[in-house]
């Protein structure tokens, strides 16, 4: 028999699926819709259960943030900066 206990009951203000977070040099960024495309911003991660993690900082209310397959944004980046990124997770 398993039992989950919650412990912290906190409001999350920010949360996005664990699927919109790519990792560039081992840390966490999500990709931005801009007028331009797109732009990598590198955000800072607080808790997470086993689709959601919560956004503590880099990312502003009101922006659109890519929350589909973002790994495509990635490839794309990685390519024109020659392959210099990514080493870590392929999330």
């Amino acid at each position: 028999m398993t039992a989950v206990i919650t412990i912290d009951n906190a409001p999350i203000e920010t949360r996005v699926e664990k699927d919109g977070i790519q990792y560039l040099n081992d840390q966490p960024y999500v990709f931005i819709q801009t007028e331009d495309g797109f732009e990598a911003r590198k955000v800072s991660l607080g808790r997470e259960n086993g689709r959601f993690v919560e956004i503590t900082s880099g990312l502003k209310a009101g922006e659109t943030m890519v929350t589909q397959n973002s790994f495509h944004l990635k490839t794309e980046l990685e390519k024109r900066r020659g392959g210099d990124l990514g080493h870590g997770h392929a999330h």
